[in-house]
């Protein structure tokens, strides 16, 4: 893993579709990633993880930040 890991589960070219509900996997990674739980592709100890989706013909997009608790 680099010093800004990105695409930890493989993104939505080897998850999902952008046009359909893939997004959320992008979601469970990131709590995966924060609770410390993905295995060898683990992103070390992280506090803060940002999960994108997209939807329509690229017309939506969501955003979230999430944190792990202190």
């Amino acid at each position: 893993m680099g010093e800004l890991p990105v695409n930890t589960h493989g993104g939505l070219l080897s998850h999902g579709h952008p046009a359909r509900a893939g997004g959320i996997g992008n979601v469970v990674e990131a709590v995966v990633q924060l609770r410390g739980e993905a295995g060898a592709r683990q992103a070390g100890e992280r506090r803060l993880a940002l999960a994108h989706g997209m939807g329509g013909v690229f017309a939506t997009h969501g955003v979230l930040l999430l944190g792990a608790p202190e």
